[in-house]
């Protein structure tokens, strides 16, 4: 019986590590002539996931976002897109807390900044989940 078991632990103790895992949020920011808009996904993974996203006017000063819509798409893909349902935590940032997204892989973002009566700004950008 201690044959075996010091047989099973050096086996154990010259395997591989399992593969590490990335916790890492997916972040990433999309930038256009009036606006950075700043993107972080979390925990990043396929499932549920706290999105942040804040724009920020090119140059500084106060942000003057008067609406802010956001849509997922997945490219070469039939889903039909999902809308990001957000909540104004303050200028400019907004959060969907818990959004599930149900596919590891490619996705393209769009967010929609109204700015005034007319001016809209849209942004579009791609990020990989785990």
């Amino acid at each position: 019986m201690a044959v075996l078991v010091l047989a099973v632990t050096a086996v154990l103790v010259n395997a591989a590590p399992a593969r590490s895992v990335s916790t890492a949020p997916v972040s990433f920011t999309m930038k256009s002539k009036t606006f950075w808009v700043d993107v972080v996904v979390a925990p990043g993974s396929a499932g549920a996931n706290d999105v942040h996203i804040t724009a920020l006017p090119v140059g500084g000063g106060l942000t003057t976002v008067e609406d802010m819509q956001a849509q997922l798409t997945r490219p070469g893909s039939d889903l039909p897109p999902f809308t990001i349902p957000l909540r104004t935590l303050g200028p400019g940032h907004g959060y969907a807390p818990l959004f599930a997204i149900p596919y590891a892989g490619e996705w393209q973002l769009t967010v929609r900044l109204r700015t005034g009566e007319t001016d809209e700004t849209v942004l579009t950008g791609r990020f990989r989940l785990r």
